[in-house]
């Protein structure tokens, strides 16, 4: 489980000679970095196929009201993040030199969901399973 408010891979900018770059302040380095702490370390990444599991625990922000308004309504995770985007950055951060894949084109399955949690900080479980 990486704690820490998930984030989506953002769009790339890009300069007038076409270098692409995301800013230095830009808040998915943070997330990232939790990635790998949590993921990486002294490890040979595989080169098998794999299977991987992902799920986004959002913090509910605190404007946010229950769908029906009554006590026991359940909220639902409509956060603007696309699951696809938050899948993207954390499939990222598991491809490298000491880490668990050596590219992310080795994952042929991705099981991905989100969900609200009362947890203020949030965070991702991740399974990676080689077939």
């Amino acid at each position: 489980m990486v704690k820490g408010h998930p984030r989506p891979q953002p769009r790339h900018q890009v300069t007038r000679t076409g270098r692409a770059f995301i800013p230095a302040k830009h808040w998915i380095h943070k997330w990232k970095d939790q990635i790998r702490e949590a993921t990486c370390g002294n490890m040979v990444p595989s080169d098998e196929l794999c299977e991987v599991t992902l799920k986004f625990h959002i913090p509910i922000p605190k404007t946010r009201r229950k769908v029906d308004g009554s006590a026991t309504a359940r909220l639902t995770p409509t956060c603007r993040y696309d699951i696809d985007n938050l899948s993207k950055a954390v499939l990222d951060c598991l491809q490298g030199e000491d880490c668990v894949l050596v590219d992310d084109r080795q994952v042929v399955k991705l099981i991905a969901s989100k969900a609200w949690t009362e947890c203020e900080t949030g965070g991702c479980e991740i399974k990676v399973k080689f077939l």
